[in-house]
């Protein structure tokens, strides 16, 4: 007999919509249950995907309508969403950051290890194929050891143009570029090259901005071997130069960069091998067949989380990221903040583990 659909809960209508997309791009998915606070909204988008609309998620976790929740709220209302929803047992895949504090993602892990729930980060950097491309010829030694990195992202972000004071410019409601931006960069430097094992941050706002919000991020961290790795991000730059990271080896340079304002589309990877010192394309995002033009570029990098986080649901290997990929990043960006109030550099290695991983189940409830 087929198995019977895995019942997908959305709680979130702007952001959520991409997982939506996701999840309906998964054969062994249905979506069946949306929240938001808006009423208009949660049956707007409760009619487009065939769901039934909540604006109380108490109300959503009780009718028993979903085996798992995707959650792409604003980050303090995720952490009361996730408690809820693991507390009873349901898979969770969430949103970065996974919190607003690093108390509440401390929570978030240790419950989902308690009840040996499967959970997923939505880290979207490292399901690029431009990216994964870069991460293949770095593990493959092409630009031998790493001796530097260099990161610089330079954006104006649509709030910051117009000065809005709203949650995503709030540090203590999870926004802020911290909470926003450098939350991937963190996640992808480790991810690229390992864990970092120091890290100094300057964090800013903008000269005459009185919102409580911060824009610019300045992170000197060391990597192994005690490897420098500068990164600089900023969302208050009209006409900045977009995203870009280098990797400086022994060998050779791998270049990552993306000039756009879609965060997901138009990037590069370019390499130099000695004795050659230009940098050469080798593929770009367009070229990849990766992102569809006709959609949204995020929907591709979700849609692969969704599919490990369904594996892991139907009896898969257990998925990643997941939740202690979350408290990690939320380690880091606590220990920015620890650095940027004492003005010294913080031992990343003083950082608690995270809670290991317990043995879940190969079915959803």
């Amino acid at each position: 007999m087929p198995r019977p659909p895995v019942r997908i809960g959305i709680l979130g209508t702007g952001f959520g919509a991409i997982h939506a997309e996701a999840f309906r791009r998964d054969a062994r998915c249905q979506v069946t249950a949306v929240w938001s606070r808006s009423q208009a909204h949660a049956e707007a988008a409760a009619a487009r995907w065939g769901a039934r609309p909540f604006t109380d998620f108490r109300e959503l976790l009780a009718a028993g309508l979903c085996d798992a929740l995707s959650i792409a709220t604003p980050p303090a209302l995720q952490a009361e969403i996730g408690m809820a929803a693991l507390g009873q047992g349901l898979p969770v895949c969430f949103e970065k950051p996974l919190a607003h504090s690093l108390d509440a993602a401390e929570q978030l892990a240790r419950l989902a290890a308690a009840k040996a729930v499967t959970t997923a980060m939505s880290f979207e950097f490292p399901e690029l194929a431009v990216w994964r491309e870069a991460k293949r010829r770095l593990d493959a030694g092409e630009i031998g050891r790493p001796l530097q990195v260099s990161v610089r992202w330079h954006v104006e972000t649509y709030a910051n143009k117009l000065r809005m004071d709203v949650w995503k410019t709030r540090p203590q409601e999870g926004g802020g570029t911290m909470n926003m931006f450098s939350s991937h960069t963190f996640h992808y430097l480790e991810w690229l090259l390992g864990p970092m094992q120091r890290l100094y941050a300057k964090i800013q706002r903008s000269p005459g901005d009185h919102r409580t919000g911060d824009t610019i991020n300045h992170l000197a961290l060391e990597g192994a071997e005690s490897m420098p790795i500068v990164a600089s991000i900023a969302t208050n730059v009209f006409g900045g130069s977009g995203h870009v990271v280098e990797i400086f080896g022994e060998d050779g340079t791998l270049r990552l960069q993306n000039s756009g304002a879609d965060y997901t589309r138009g990037f590069i990877l370019e390499l130099a091998r000695r004795p050659d010192a230009e940098l050469h394309s080798i593929v770009s995002e367009a070229a990849s067949g990766d992102l569809k033009e006709d959609e949204d570029g995020r929907i591709a990098p979700m849609a692969r989380i969704v599919r490990r986080f369904v594996d892991s649901l139907t009896g898969g290997p257990p998925c990643s990221p997941d939740v202690r990929a979350g408290l990690r990043v939320q380690q880091l960006m606590a220990a920015a903040q620890r650095s940027q109030a004492s003005g010294r550099s913080i031992d990343l290695s003083e950082l608690a583990p995270a809670p290991p991983p317990q043995p879940q189940e190969g079915s959803p409830r």
